[in-house]
């Protein structure tokens, strides 16, 4: 995601952006970012590199799209963008490079570190099992089971990068159901790291409720409608073997 923003505004002025035009661009980042890094993670739990990855692409068009032509025909968010932060550019050179990206790698090795942390001590407290229950209903929505519960908050709540450790740990602590782990990392893909994700890109400019509670009820939604297809298309398959095993 940081790529990306920086490239926005430097190749945009501020004031040729409307917080409509920073609330689409945001929603199709927030769906699409780090496919290579994120979506490998995603395959060490099971489902298919690409089938995940081109859901999660096709997932954040269609909603950028219909935000855009919502946005568009009721003028909605049509005021200039008011970003609370701006990145900067930083040190240039292979110096700044090479320092930049040691202090991201120790930034990153202590975040992760932290939440491994948090997480045992949140389990050993059993403040997760109340976490767990609390988001049940949700996750009934999308088809999701009690089993698959643990490792799609980890991803829902800290992110595929910053939680694929807990993630795998969780896959691996009791077994889930191969089409569960599918789809929990759809769903995912649709809607994961809602808290610092979402907190970046409303900094830049972008409207609170579009990206969180509308970018949720599209996953929601989305993956839903994936759940149906998987369960016609399960149907159609064992049918030709059912009435053969009958006749």
């Amino acid at each position: 995601m940081w790529g990306a923003v920086v490239v926005l505004f430097t190749l945009v002025p501020m004031t040729a952006l409307s917080t409509a035009d920073m609330t689409v661009f945001s929603t199709l980042l927030l769906m699409a970012h780090a496919i290579p890094v994120e979506q490998r993670i995603v395959a060490r739990a099971g489902p298919s590199f690409w089938t995940t990855s081109i859901l999660r692409i096709a997932g954040a068009m269609a909603f950028a799209a219909l935000l855009h032509q919502l946005f568009a025909a009721t003028g909605w968010l049509s005021q200039p963008i008011a970003p609370v932060w701006k990145p900067m550019a930083g040190e240039g050179g292979w110096i700044g490079f090479a320092y930049g990206t040691a202090k991201t790698l120790v930034v990153m090795l202590g975040v992760l570190l932290a939440l491994s942390w948090a997480m045992e001590l949140l389990r050993a407290a059993g403040i997760l099992d109340v976490l767990y229950k609390a988001l049940a209903p949700l996750f009934r929505l999308v088809g999701l089971r009690e089993e698959a519960l643990p490792f799609t908050t980890v991803g829902l709540l800290l992110g595929i990068s910053y939680g694929s450790g807990l993630m795998l740990a969780e896959v691996r602590r009791q077994p889930i159901e191969p089409r569960q782990v599918f789809l929990a990392s759809v769903f995912m893909g649709f809607a994961h790291s809602l808290i610092e994700d979402t907190l970046v890109v409303v900094a830049l400019g972008a409207d609170l409720t579009t990206v969180l509670f509308g970018r949720l009820a599209f996953a929601i939604a989305a993956t839903a409608a994936v759940a149906f297809v998987l369960d016609r298309f399960s149907d159609t398959s064992i049918a030709p073997s059912d009435s053969a095993s009958r006749s």
